[in-house]
């Protein structure tokens, strides 16, 4: 679901989306420790980017609906 929501929004023009996802959007990847930590930093990432750029982190939770 995680990984549908970050291609949906990096396809759709989300310009904090495609500059915080970097690694990648395999689900396998992120079933290994390196993969979550890595996955972890880059949602932490978005949501600050997001918040500096909208002012809210609604579009944060979009990611995974």
């Amino acid at each position: 679901m995680l990984s549908r929501g970050i291609k949906d929004a990096v396809a759709s023009g989300d310009q904090e989306a495609a500059a915080s996802f970097t690694s990648g959007t395999g689900t396998l990847r992120a079933l290994t420790p390196k993969g979550r930590e890595r996955r972890g930093a880059e949602i932490s990432e978005y949501a600050q980017r997001v918040i500096v750029a909208d002012g809210n982190g609604n579009r944060v939770h979009r990611l995974g609906s």
